[in-house]
């Protein structure tokens, strides 16, 4: 995730978005036991679902495309590797991206490489919880009633109120009186 010259598999054209898309959810079927078919299965569904985020939300944004897109991906294939049905993984979407909606993105590197660790930890909490009896269907938050309208009010908010967030970052890093691998 730093430039590491290593083949990976991309994911609506991100190699980190890749390894947060299909990882997640390749060790999550490795542990519950179930067959590489399955897995395979799940991971055309989890970069499915990816690129319907990515396209939705945009490619480049202020919002952290490998932990948002790639890991509702990664939620919707673990979600039915834990035997979920559809309205389960609707369910696990919903509730994931309500949860990490909000993180930037600051470049490739370390920093990405613990959002992506914590994407995954909440995509695998998010589909644990929505498999369960417990879990209702309700609105909360930026979580609508479908996973179209909570990708649209995610999208929305990217859109409307967080175009300068970039300008931002930007700023901070480039007032920095040491290098960027620096510390002073």
């Amino acid at each position: 995730m730093s430039g590491v010259q290593l083949p990976v598999l991309s994911s609506a054209g991100s190699g980190n978005g890749g390894i947060a898309a299909v990882i997640p959810l390749a060790l999550a079927g490795e542990a519950l036991g179930v067959s590489s078919d399955s897995i395979g299965r799940a991971a055309v569904l989890s970069h499915l679902t990816t690129s319907y985020v990515k396209g939705r939300v945009g490619i480049l944004t202020s919002i952290c495309g490998c932990a948002v897109a790639s890991s509702a991906g990664a939620v919707a294939g673990i979600t039915v590797l834990l035997g979920g049905e559809k309205k389960e993984a609707a369910r696990a979407i919903r509730l994931l991206l309500a949860n990490i909606a909000g993180m930037f993105c600051d470049g490739a590197g370390e920093s990405c490489a613990l959002k992506v660790g914590t994407a995954a930890h909440e995509a695998y909490l998010a589909a644990l919880f929505a498999s369960s009896t417990s879990c209702e269907d309700r609105l909360y938050g930026i979580a609508d009633s479908s996973v179209d309208r909570t990708v649209d009010n995610i999208a929305r908010i990217s859109r409307e109120r967080m175009p300068g967030v970039d300008r931002v970052i930007i700023s901070i890093m480039d007032k920095r009186a040491v290098g960027p691998n620096e510390l002073p």
